[in-house]
């Protein structure tokens, strides 16, 4: 029967996306993996095997969390359905406290340890790699990368540390055990100092510079696409007029538990923009590969991300930029293009065609043969119009 109920256990944390090699059914709080990073702690769970037979688990990742139980609740005495919420009660009341203490012991740790960092210059190694400059960081003694994240108070909360060098396997960011990441930022203030024009929302620190020094606006680093929502709607409450994008992260290679395709960076991105009435700028994919907006600043330019950026759309829209194609809205590059890669693995912009403006409705003599009376500008600056017919 236990053997059963523990098979149970491990197929629930398999669908919820979480990495268990043998459930440790004993009542107390379990970290393990996720199916996509099965190497990190982002999942936790306790499952409990006397009467009533349940589990809970937490899926830090995607943010997904929930119960399960040997019997249906509906098949549950009174007294086993009282027991179960007083023992999910009693988990929640105690993971939270536990949080709580464990939060602020880090958050004591991660201001001693920025306090007592060095300054870092543009040559550190990752900087130099994703062609970054240091907007407000630090460095360990040992050559880590330091960058804060701070609470909706501007105090240090927790910290993320990334490595100089990539290694062979695994990442080279971590953030500090224990710490606190949810609703942590971490802020590159807009080149000309002001506070009222667009603010940008991304997941990295070198995706957030690269966006920084491609538009001049001031950037939210949230750290992960998780995080997103929970960035934006601070932003919001705390700028109510001001126009928020949300810069997303492509990430196409990205599968469900189940094997399915998912965008979780794309996903992210749009439900944080229509939770505060912002717009999302969605990352072109790189000759089918996961790309952020500095992969997209190394491969082609500065430009290609202002270019999108220009792009960027409400998510209220009806009609959304197919995946690839962005607008340049004005200027002498105004019209529609799409990035597509050359053989060689470079990047290029093709242009599609120019703006069309509708300058007014058409008709014949009779009043029928309706349509739109379009206006265009040929390569060399020449207005043409053509009546559409609808």
């Amino acid at each position: 029967m236990n053997a059963d109920i523990l098979h149970s256990f491990a197929e629930c944390l398999r669908s919820a996306g979480l990495e268990v090699e043998a459930v440790q059914a004993d009542g107390l709080l379990h970290r393990c993996g996720t199916t996509d990073r099965p190497r990190r702690r982002d999942g936790a769970y306790k499952a409990f095997l006397d009467a009533p037979a349940s589990l809970w688990w937490k899926n830090w990742r995607t943010g997904d969390e929930g119960t399960w139980t040997a019997r249906p609740e509906k098949e549950l005495t009174a007294a086993q359905r009282k027991a179960l919420h007083e023992r999910i009660r009693a988990i929640r009341a105690h993971n939270e406290a536990e949080q709580a203490r464990r939060w602020q012991a880090a958050a004591k740790l991660a201001i001693s340890i920025w306090n007592h960092a060095s300054p870092v210059g543009d040559n550190h190694p990752y900087l130099q790699r994703k062609e970054v400059p240091a907007i407000g960081l630090r460095q360990t003694e040992d050559g880590r990368l330091i960058v804060p994240l701070l609470n909706q108070s501007g105090k240090i909360q927790s910290l993320q540390f990334i490595l100089p060098d990539k290694p062979a396997e695994g990442t080279d960011k971590f953030f500090l055990r224990g710490g606190k990441t949810s609703g942590g930022f971490f802020s590159i203030p807009a080149k000309n100092g002001t506070k009222d024009g667009p603010l940008l929302i991304a997941e990295g620190y070198a995706t957030g510079a690269s966006l920084h020094l491609a538009t001049g606006h001031a950037v939210l680093i949230a750290f992960n696409a998780g995080n997103l929502e929970a960035v934006a709607r601070l932003a919001r409450a705390r700028y109510p007029d001001r126009e928020i994008l949300l810069c997303a992260d492509t990430d196409c290679e990205t599968v469900k538990p189940d094997g399915s395709p998912w965008n979780p960076g794309r996903e992210a991105a749009s439900s944080a923009a229509q939770a505060v009435g912002g717009k999302l700028a969605l990352c072109p994919a790189h000759d089918g590969r996961a790309t952020d907006f500095n992969d997209l600043h190394r491969l082609r330019s500065l430009e290609a991300v202002r270019a999108v950026i220009a792009s960027a759309r409400k998510q209220d829209t009806d009609c959304p930029m197919p995946e690839g194609f962005f607008l340049v809205p004005d200027g002498k590059r105004a019209g529609l293009y799409k990035l597509e890669t050359k053989p060689d693995g470079e990047m290029n912009e093709v242009r599609i065609g120019p703006p069309l403006s509708v300058r007014g409705m058409t008709r014949d003599s009779e009043g029928n043969e309706w349509g739109l009376m379009l206006e265009w500008a040929d390569p060399d600056g020449k207005k043409h119009t053509w009546p559409m017919p609808i």
